[in-house]
């Protein structure tokens, strides 16, 4: 057996890792991160026992860029990353030090110019690695933990939200909206905003279609009585909570209130399932104030970076300036 295991590569053994049940949220997960490093390089670094045990994995994605620029940063659409614990290591400091020491040097031997990550709450890394020279950063998801009483959730909407809700009652909710009408309808959406959509037709129909076959994805669309569509969000979910991933609303019909629904009918599913429900973050004040407006609680998570070269840091100051000015 041990044999067998020492002829797999680091991401084969983490994909029986991930299919053994381990508690590794949806983001870090084999299957999600083989959709959407769809056509890039990801790769695992595994910390193992003396038995050959994974004690700590830390999938993670590679890009490489103008020959040398090497970096690690976090994939599109995942919340979540950073380096998974086994349960036995979890109240082990002094073997968190000495994982956090061996992700170091793995690291270093990249040669990278730049690392980021986003790490799972509570994760116990992120202390040891910002004693290590890493800049940790706080951000903000916006959860509601228990939405097994949806009548108690809508009570807890703020007063301007419980309006548009109202506007929105006699709405048609459907949970069976075609996967490319819906990235036709996002495209739409932000085209009508002057924004272009930051993903492709084939990324999402990969990863809606394994979402959907794992049934941890589906979406859900608000119509009014014509059909006509008024809003929709792509969500996906593990055992413990759903994630409000991709929304998309037309504004010019923000007067019916289905923008506002919708994360109501998103509840409404994690209600059923017995989890939570994340409006999957935003540091944006206005997506902020918005999703407060449902009773959410900020839960904390951080992003954990370096810059291994003066060069990566003026580049990324120079691209900073130049976005800046086309805002």
């Amino acid at each position: 057996m041990v044999s067998n295991e020492i002829s797999l590569t680091p991401k084969e053994r983490y994909a029986q890792l991930c299919s053994s049940g381990a508690d590794i949220p949806l983001f870090m997960q084999h299957w999600w991160l083989e959709c959407v490093c769809a056509g890039k390089r990801w790769e695992v670094w595994l910390y193992l026992d003396a038995s050959g045990s994974i004690l700590a994995a830390m999938p993670y994605l590679y890009r490489r860029r103008m020959g040398n620029v090497r970096f690690v940063v976090q994939p599109t659409h995942s919340q979540l990353g950073g380096v998974w614990l086994s349960p036995e290591v979890r109240n082990d400091e002094a073997l968190q030090y000495t994982i956090a020491e061996s992700l170091v040097q793995h690291l270093k031997s990249l040669k990278l110019w730049y690392y980021y990550q986003q790490y799972n709450i509570g994760s116990p890394m992120v202390g040891i690695l910002s004693s290590m020279g890493f800049t940790v950063k706080r951000r903000v998801t916006y959860r509601i933990d228990d939405v097994s009483d949806m009548a108690a959730v809508e009570r807890s909407c703020s007063k301007n939200k419980k309006r548009q809700l109202q506007h929105a009652i006699d709405l048609t909710v459907r949970h069976d909206m075609d996967p490319e009408e819906f990235y036709n309808y996002h495209r739409d959406t932000l085209h009508w905003r002057r924004r272009e959509i930051s993903y492709t037709r084939e990324y999402f129909l990969v990863l809606y279609h394994h979402a959907l076959r794992r049934g941890q994805g589906e979406i859900i669309s608000l119509h009014d009585n014509h059909g006509t569509t008024l809003a929709a969000a792509f969500v996906v979910w593990d055992n413990t909570a759903l994630y409000y991933l991709i929304p998309a609303f037309d504004i010019s019909r923000k007067e019916t209130g289905a923008s506002a629904r919708l994360p109501i009918e998103a509840m409404k599913l994690a209600s059923e399932k017995g989890i939570a429900f994340d409006f999957e973050g935003s540091m944006i004040p206005g997506v902020a104030k918005h999703y407060q407006q449902y009773g959410t609680t900020a839960v904390e998570y951080f992003s954990v970076e370096r810059v291994y070269t003066p060069l990566f840091r003026l580049m990324r100051w120079i691209y900073r300036i130049k976005n800046r000015k086309k805002i």
